[in-house]
């Protein structure tokens, strides 16, 4: 980690591991509830009980909370405790209300019934309700590390919040998604653990990790400041931030400097520079394109592996080729933060000497891996992702797993995964280096906010879509379908992905790739765009 400097080296492992503390209930909420009740549903003996994808749609709701978070990071922002610090006034209640909640759920009847696999028991209503609250503490924990990033890391390692983020987050999805779904399945370990025991393994983890950060940490973690920051009352109301550091004269002799200067963290103030913010013509292009760019990939994210399921492939087989992803994401997610670590002015007016990278990605710039990264997704995530769901064998309940068809499926996933890491770290950096650090939790927030609703409310809707053009009949009282509504679904998605990248997104990323950082701060010039 050469490209990293020394003395943040602490603080980035430090976001690992409160990245990874988040990535515990994502892989559980995006991956394995859903592939648990898609089992389950495939197992029901009953048509009328099982539950479709429409249904199974439904439950993503419990991760909205991460595309609606902006509504309340003024508040994490503005309210603390001076004692305890900005940002550990709310990351250390809110990961031991986590651990409450994982441990409660522990004892729920409707996961009981999720592990029995009995679907009389589960109640779908209460299990989405129960995972959007895990998940809004998640969310709210997050804004409150997203702003606690930008204040610990040195300008010049900033870039790296999101290698961190991404290292944690994946490590933790792993953990809850493909280590947890091979434990449960006992095929490749020689021990078991139920959903029950592992949500309170989750619980002892979280309230161990959280006592570590209360006891063993502070809240200035900076060492380029030299001393601690200190926040007093001045006459008027505000905080006066006070930051001491040392010089060196002509003399070579030591001297501390303290300077002060006023820093208003009050919500009025909090809301005031959010609404400026929000209307600056460069962040509202950026949301536009948030909002639209996930668009293309929904199906073959939300539908490949679950009609994969449908079709007789196991979860743990599934399970294994996300595990062979795992450190292929961490080594990728490295480089591509060094890759995005640049300026964004830097380069800037730079064409690629291949015509045919200049053609697909315009002028280099930090964005270059997130347009690589959507071209990436469209070729090998959609499209071969409806050649592995075209191709599965049809009696995979009777026979072995074909080599060949499960090195297709780990390519396919390996590649869209890959892809994907892409496009996460490099947007995410630049919403690092972009960032107001005077606002810095509601700023991120804000862009994450727009970046996880852009993945989100395509789902529901392209999930209905795939039952809508989907025809089925029963057979021996089970569901057998005729006509896949999946395949058309998908193939409108690349076509419209195709259109939108050519005709607006490579255009705008590269133009946005270009701008100074001051016309992405609340005090900008007059003739910013």
């Amino acid at each position: 980690m050469s490209s990293l400097a020394q003395r943040d080296k602490p603080q980035f492992y430090l976001l690992v591991i409160l990245y990874f503390l988040q990535g515990l209930p994502c892989g559980l909420t995006y991956g394995s509830v859903p592939f648990l009740l898609k089992t389950l549903t495939t197992s029901a003996i009953s048509d009328n009980k099982a539950l479709s994808l429409t249904q199974i749609g439904v439950f993503s709701m419990a991760t909205y909370p991460y595309s609606f978070k902006i509504l309340w990071s003024p508040i994490i922002d503005s309210f603390y405790s001076k004692k305890i610090g900005r940002r550990r006034s709310w990351i250390i209640p809110l990961q031991f209300l986590i651990s409450l909640i994982f441990l409660i759920l522990s004892f729920s009847k409707t996961i009981i019934g999720l592990q029995s696999n009995d679907i009389n028991q589960i109640n779908l209503t209460s299990l989405t309700f129960c995972f959007l609250l895990l998940i809004f503490c998640c969310s709210t924990q997050d804004i409150a590390v997203d702003g606690w990033a930008l204040e610990i890391l040195s300008e010049e390692s900033l870039s790296f919040a999101s290698t961190a983020q991404t290292i944690g987050l994946n490590l933790g999805y792993f953990t809850s998604f493909t280590l947890f779904l091979n434990l449960r399945s006992g095929k490749f370990f020689t021990w078991q653990i139920t959903i029950n025991q592992y949500l309170k393994v989750c619980a002892v983890v979280y309230f161990l990790t959280t006592l570590y950060i209360m006891f063993f940490t502070r809240e200035n973690l900076n060492p380029s400041n030299g001393f601690p920051k200190d926040l007093e009352k001045s006459p008027n109301g505000s905080k006066d931030e006070k930051e001491r550091f040392l010089i060196t004269d002509e003399r070579n002799e030591v001297t501390m400097v303290e300077t002060t200067a006023v820093v208003d963290h009050s919500l009025k103030t909090i809301y005031h520079n959010f609404k400026h913010i929000i209307k600056l013509p460069n962040i509202q292009l950026l949301v536009l394109i948030h909002l639209v760019s996930k668009f293309p990939f929904q199906c073959n994210d939300s539908a490949t592996n679950l009609r994969l399921l449908d079709k007789g492939f196991k979860s743990e087989n599934l399970a294994i080729s996300v595990l062979i992803n795992f450190p292929f994401e961490l080594c990728f997610g490295y480089y591509v933060g060094k890759w995005s670590s640049q300026n964004n002015s830097e380069n800037t007016n730079t064409q690629y000497k291949n015509k045919l990278l200049k053609f697909l990605l315009g002028e280099y710039g930090c964005l270059a891996p997130w347009l690589f990264g959507f071209l990436g997704r469209l070729i090998f995530g959609s499209l071969l992702g409806n050649l592995v769901v075209y191709l599965c064998p049809t009696n995979l309940s009777t026979e072995s797993l074909p080599m060949w068809y499960f090195l297709l499926v780990i390519f396919q996933n390996l590649v869209s995964s890959l892809m994907s890491t892409f496009q996460f770290v490099s947007i995410c950096s630049f919403h690092t280096q972009i960032a107001d650090p005077t606002i810095g939790g509601t700023y991120i927030t804000l862009l994450n906010t727009f970046s996880n609703l852009g993945g989100t409310w395509p789902k529901v809707l392209v999930l209905k879509m795939v039952d809508y053009f989907t025809v089925k009949t029963i057979v021996n009282g089970k569901d057998v379908i005729i006509k896949d509504g999946y395949y058309r679904v998908n193939l409108i998605s690349i076509c419209v992905g195709i259109i939108l990248y050519f005709k607006f997104l490579k255009k705008s990323i590269n133009k946005l790739q270009k701008l100074p950082k001051y016309v992405w701060r609340k005090k900008s010039s007059p003739n910013s765009i």
